[in-house]
């Protein structure tokens, strides 16, 4: 009898402990509409600015963006534009657009570090009011930088030239949607805390490296891809969408959390006991064969959190 009860108390324990890291996760990834402020009021002090850059024979341009905070939006502007940037945005502080090179450009587009842009958390509300409006070419490769401090990004990448992404956030909200651009490229995330929500077009082919200190990680991934990367996770929860047939490989090393896999999922090597995790898992295809390869290959690394993986057939 004694026996018994242990048994059953060991899976109420552990039960409870599942349902407390996916409370954790949620809690977490809430962050980033709390700090992101988009039920924010006025800015009565901001200032508006407009910049326009003409390609003029432009072949190739790095992008560089620094936010202080704000909501900012970043897009592609008609294919039958001649125009490398438009941007639209209000900003407290200074923000200057510095434009080098002909057919290699250099474009800086950025708050003015040390005019009067410091954040204060009493005024995280005041970003709905300062709204970034960024449009870019899709005529040309862009190399693409973005700073950001506090606030919410939405990047609509699906139909620029994207040769390099680096985002580097910290905290707030964040979508990404990355494009097939018919070669590789790499994309490098970074957020200290928040929400991070991405998804891959058809056919993209990309080198993802991701990090998020605290907070939820979304990541869709669509048919055809061929991606490999790693995923990494101080805190919270990292969702993955895989496409339908993939073939996939994914190394995930948990510290504390809950690890949900499709059924169809088989362990290669590794552990997985109780609420950790060290292991490689496998699906589409058979890793003994050196004929097969995944198309899909992530290590993920989570410090304490739930990891979830869903796939589109199976849902």
């Amino acid at each position: 009898m004694k026996e018994k009860k242990k048994k059953r108390y060991e899976k109420e324990f552990s039960f409870s402990l599942h349902s407390l890291f996916d409370q954790i996760g949620e809690g977490l990834s809430e962050l980033g509409d709390v700090i992101s402020g988009e039920a924010g009021g006025e800015a009565p002090d901001a200032e508006d600015y407009e910049f326009v850059e003409e390609l003029a024979g432009a072949e190739e341009a790095e992008m560089r963006i620094h936010i202080n905070r704000a909501q900012c939006t970043i897009r592609h502007l008609e294919a039958s534009s001649d125009r490398l940037l438009e941007a639209k945005l209000r900003a407290l502080g200074r923000v200057e657009c510095t434009v080098q090179g002909e057919a290699h450009k250099l474009v800086r587009l950025g708050t003015v570090s040390g005019s009067s842009n410091h954040f204060r958390w009493s005024e995280w509300r005041r970003n709905a009011a300062l709204p970034w409006d960024i449009a870019l070419s899709p005529r040309i490769p862009l190399h693409l930088k973005v700073n950001s401090g506090v606030g919410t990004n939405t990047l609509f990448l699906q139909e620029l030239n994207l040769r390099e992404l680096q985002l580097n956030g910290g905290a707030g909200k964040t979508t990404l949607l990355l494009p097939a651009t018919g070669q590789a490229y790499r994309a490098r995330v970074r957020a200290g805390a928040g929400a991070q929500q991405l998804s891959i077009a058809d056919g993209a082919q990309c080198r993802l490296d991701a990090e998020v200190g605290a907070g939820r990680f979304q990541l869709s991934v669509g048919e055809g891809c061929e991606i490999k990367g790693s995923i990494r996770g101080g805190a919270g929860a990292c969702d993955l969408e895989l496409p339908p047939g993939a073939a996939v490989r994914l190394q995930v090393t948990s510290g504390i959390g809950r690890l949900r896999l499709p059924e169809h999922f088989r362990k290669w090597s590794g552990h997985h006991m109780g609420f950790s995790s060290d292991a490689i898992w496998y699906s589409g295809y058979e890793p003994s064969d050196e004929a097969q390869e995944a198309t899909i290959r992530l290590s993920i690394h989570m410090g304490a959190g739930s990891v979830r993986v869903r796939q589109l057939e199976y849902v």
